[in-house]
């Protein structure tokens, strides 16, 4: 994959949605998480989380892992936790 600004800028665009930091967020903090529990714990319904569950994974933020009928998701790579750890740093010293 070609690494540019447009590469970049979609991948950004990605993580750019409240309910999909909220995943991110619950992720770096809970680990591995179905759908369900995800749904549950940020309160939004299945068919609305699914939708941001597949761009956060097309974004390759996050990785599924199908265990029987249910997906359990994660943080893709430990470099995401840092760059919320960095937004959020960022945010604070403003």
């Amino acid at each position: 994959m070609e690494i540019n600004e447009k590469t970049i800028a979609a991948v950004l665009r990605a993580g750019g949605h409240p309910i999909r930091v909220k995943i991110l967020e619950l992720l770096h903090k809970e680990g591995e998480v179905s759908v369900n529990d995800v749904c549950e714990k940020i309160n939004s319904e299945q068919s609305l989380t699914s939708h941001h569950l597949m761009l956060l994974t097309k974004a390759g933020y996050i990785k599924g892992k199908r265990s029987g009928k249910f997906i359990y998701y994660s943080i893709a790579s430990k470099e995401l936790y840092a760059m919320l750890d960095v937004v959020k740093k960022y945010l604070k010293d403003r």
